[in-house]
């Protein structure tokens, strides 16, 4: 197995504890891996009325500050956010929120990643409301 083969299924196990963790919090998550402008997100999820997108990030040194979130723009998360309630209008959303996720290796000979959760990490505000698209 060649070094972006391991990547990508480290990568897979780790969206997939992520997801396990986010719904021990209580959200439910409605989809995974989608892209918004420049950025890709995780996991999308419902807390209550709120869309919740998720950033799982891995990293590999001590950082308390969750720096990846300046990756993401708040237009990049409302651009994907719409696009995925475009996609799904069963659900009734009133606000959106980028939460990030991050599991960090820097330890020596550390066996499992510390988890750390930035839940609202990049203010978004409330949802737009949807256009109903017009057939000409």
């Amino acid at each position: 197995m060649n070094f972006l083969n391991k990547w990508f299924d480290k990568r897979a196990r780790h969206v997939a504890g992520a997801k396990r963790y986010l719904e021990k919090q209580g959200l439910v998550i409605v989809d995974e891996g989608l892209i918004g402008g420049r950025s890709r997100f995780d996991l999308w999820a419902i807390d209550r009325s709120t869309l919740v997108v998720v950033s799982v990030r891995l990293r590999g040194c001590p950082d308390p500050l969750p720096d990846d979130v300046d990756e993401a723009t708040p237009s990049d998360v409302q651009l994907a956010a719409d696009n995925w309630r475009h996609q799904h209008p069963e659900f009734a959303i009133d606000s959106i929120r980028l939460d990030v996720l991050r599991l960090d290796w820097y330890a020596p000979k550390r066996q499992e990643p510390v988890l750390r959760y930035f839940p609202d990490a990049l203010p978004v505000g409330p949802a737009r409301r949807l256009m109903e698209s017009v057939s000409p």
